[in-house]
């Protein structure tokens, strides 16, 4: 099975140089200059351009299939995760927020796992694919689980939270998205304040490497047609080091970087030790200190 091929825990402290977080927040201020009605970390032209493929987003065959390969090894990753991290066999009752939600294709399985999801995107044509899906998902009847969709933020959500009337999540997913938002420094820093205290992260995304010009944007999308045209901007990749450096500012402890390797002939995804294409990061916020009153 996938979880037999987890490797080895990387532990790691991410101290970046100034020069480099400067050139970091410099290219992060310049990603944020894009035009968006919602504000904050949203895109219209991400936006725009998934618009257009949302109906398909279950379609295994369709502009969503590379990430539909993907997603057995992302749903046994992130259970792993979660059990690891909460000592539990089981995820029933804990409470997941999917952001990036898309057309729902790690939010229903999870919700099938027995979680209590939201799903969350800015795009309303993939909300309501998601949502569509949902409701034929004859499995989700009996598990336990729950999944909810909303058009919206972590903007948005973090406005709720403050208000008292939204709670933190025990887990916040954040896969493949990051990738594709304005100010991606504050995406991250919503993301943390959304993990409740003693909560997990958990976000996948793609190095900014050579590599991963030539693999992901150039091969995938040009010669291989993995992926539509335009997916991906190569300068909007993320560093794991970047990536560790805001999530730590936040006061989260990292807790595992691991690869994700493509078998180019099987289309299989699986776990590496090799970060420099795609890559899973994990943090947890340290729980709440007791105080003797």
């Amino acid at each position: 099975s996938e979880l037999s091929l987890r490797v080895e825990n990387i532990r790691f402290n991410c101290n970046l140089t100034g020069s480099n977080h400067y050139q970091f927040c410099r290219r992060l201020t310049t990603n944020s200059t894009r035009h968006s009605k919602k504000g904050g970390s949203v895109d219209d032209a991400e936006i725009f351009k998934f618009n257009q493929t949302a109906a398909q987003w279950w379609d295994p065959e369709g502009p969503a299939k590379i990430l539909h390969r993907l997603n057995p090894l992302r749903i046994a990753y992130i259970r792993a995760s979660i059990e690891q991290h909460f000592s539990v066999s089981q995820l029933s009752g804990l409470r997941l927020l999917d952001v990036g939600c898309g057309g729902g294709l790690v939010s229903e399985p999870l919700a099938r796992l027995g979680c209590n999801v939201l799903g969350i995107d800015a795009g309303e044509v993939g909300i309501k694919t998601a949502e569509s899906h949902a409701v034929q998902d004859k499995l989700l009847e009996n598990n336990g689980g729950s999944v909810t969709y909303r058009s919206t933020t972590t903007s948005a959500l973090i406005e709720q939270v403050e208000a008292n009337a939204l709670e933190e999540f025990d887990v916040v997913c954040a896969l493949e998205i990051v990738e594709h938002v304005n100010e991606p420094e504050k995406f991250i820093r919503e993301l943390t304040a959304l993990v409740r205290p003693g909560g997990l992260l958990v976000m996948s995304t793609l190095n900014r490497t050579p590599l991963s010009y030539g693999l992901a944007v150039f091969a995938a999308e040009s010669l291989l047609n993995l992926v539509p045209k335009g997916t991906h901007e190569w300068s909007r990749f993320i560093q794991p080091e970047e990536l560790a450096y805001v999530v730590e500012s936040q006061g989260l402890e990292s807790s595992e970087l691991v690869g994700i390797a493509l078998n180019p002939l099987t289309l299989r995804f699986s776990l590496s030790k090799n970060c420099s294409m795609n890559y899973f990061y994990v943090a947890a916020k340290p729980a709440r200190k007791v105080t003797d009153s």
